[in-house]
């Protein structure tokens, strides 16, 4: 990508251009920017409907980063990964976006669970197998943090069972 190219016109990049800023990281030229510009920047690529698939879910992985980094609010990415994605089409954005609720999943337990439990039932197994596995490490948590001995034994076999589950589907 060359320097000259304006990050404001981001909506007329071509495809090579989008995939060498996603794949190469170029946040130096945003990192700066306030934080709702920044917001509208990934929601573009990750809330249009014409956009190339990889370059979606490119850009939904760097902005779950940029919570990460501290430099966009986590509030901003879980309504974007609870409310504004949940019926995203592509197999690999949807595992995107489980992996990233996973990482958030302190912040908004009940919900993310909910979505997680609801992926169980989903018909592709790849989404069916993230959720499970999510909720087996969900449930690993969950007993690490307990102090109750037969509450520990509870959540580890919940999460023995998810794990069952996934196994057999292999």
């Amino acid at each position: 990508m060359d320097d000259t190219l304006n990050i404001q016109d981001f909506q007329l990049w071509n495809l090579a251009n989008k995939l060498y800023f996603f794949d190469g990281k170029h946040y130096t030229k945003i990192k700066d920017w306030k934080e709702n510009k920044i917001i509208s920047f990934f929601k573009f690529f990750i809330t249009s409907k014409g956009e190339n698939k990889y370059i979606i879910q490119k850009a939904l992985a760097s902005f779950v980063e940029f919570a990460l980094l501290g430099i966009i609010s986590n509030r901003q990415v879980l309504n974007l990964l609870i409310d504004e994605t949940n019926d995203t089409e592509g197999i690999f954005i949807q595992l995107e976006r489980l992996k990233s609720l996973f990482l958030f999943y302190e912040l908004e337990p009940i919900s993310i669970i909910e979505i997680f439990e609801k992926n169980v039932n989903n018909d592709q197994v790849e989404i069916k197998s993230e959720s499970l596995f999510c909720l087996g490490l969900i449930h690993f948590l969950n007993a690490n943090k307990e102090n109750n001995e037969k509450r520990i034994q509870e959540e580890n076999r919940k999460k023995y069972f998810i794990f069952q589950n996934i196994l057999s589907m292999c």
